[in-house]
């Protein structure tokens, strides 16, 4: 990073490639090293980049949070669906004793 910082300032190819290569906490530890005075230019492309960054891995988290979402939902209606269904069985079974025990007593 230091080489970056001190050698690189004045910008080049090499500097260019680790922008596009590096890490948004190296790009981080980057724009917050480097001189704003003697190279503003290093820093808006830094900045920039570290903006693009972000917003890039946002979007990935986004969509990951939005298919997880949408499993979740599904487990949920499955959930529902099953929880009528015991309920409605549960009624069935009331009934079913209800009237065996009317059957039983009606036999004494």
């Amino acid at each position: 990073m230091a080489h970056l910082t001190e050698g690189l300032t004045g910008g080049g190819s090499e500097l260019y490639n680790w922008f596009r290569d590096a890490s948004i906490p190296e790009l981080h530890e980057y724009v917050l090293n480097v001189s704003t005075t003697r190279n503003p230019h290093a820093y808006q492309i830094a900045t920039t980049t570290l903006d693009i960054r972000i917003a890039e891995e946002q979007s990935e988290s986004a969509t990951k949070l939005e298919k997880q979402t949408d499993r979740l939902v599904t487990q949920t209606n499955a959930l529902v669906s099953l929880t009528r269904k015991l309920y409605l069985l549960t009624v069935a079974l009331i009934i079913v004793a209800v009237i065996q025990t009317i059957v039983m007593l009606c036999q004494k």
